[in-house]
């Protein structure tokens, strides 16, 4: 399970947020195998449907400060200072970049709920809104 805010649901959705940066002790994901993503910890019962599935395609750590603007792109941002307006809302308008985050890059696998945008999965094909 992934946790995102829900300003990133069409992001993920749409494909173009395919990279998280994550401050982990240790990874919390593993290379190859599909997270569900919700916006909120998911304690009811039933538990309810997520809003996407992804797969983890990549794992690494890295310095936050050392994200250039492919790596800005991949987190759904147009550059750099907008990924770091972001992580600072994010944060508690914390932004240090000597800190190791993991960065998990991912693909979307399925979508979950009538709220992503419609678009391909991970096979190529589109899929219609709620698919």
């Amino acid at each position: 399970m992934l946790l995102f805010k829900p300003s990133h649901v069409d992001q993920v959705c749409e494909g173009t947020k395919t990279e998280t940066r994550r401050i982990w002790a240790r990874s919390r994901v593993n290379v190859g195998v599909d997270h569900q993503c919700y916006t909120r910890i998911p304690i009811a019962r039933p538990r309810p449907l997520p809003f996407a599935i992804i797969e983890i395609l990549e794992v690494r750590v890295e310095r936050l400060g050392a994200i250039r603007r492919a790596g800005a792109r991949r987190e759904g941002c147009r550059d750099v200072v907008a990924f770091r307006n972001v992580w600072r809302a994010i944060h508690d308008g914390q932004w240090t970049p000597d800190t190791e985050v993991h960065v998990v890059r991912f693909r979307l696998a399925r979508r979950q709920e009538s709220r992503c945008a419609p678009g391909p999965d991970r096979s190529g094909k589109r899929l219609s809104r709620g698919s």
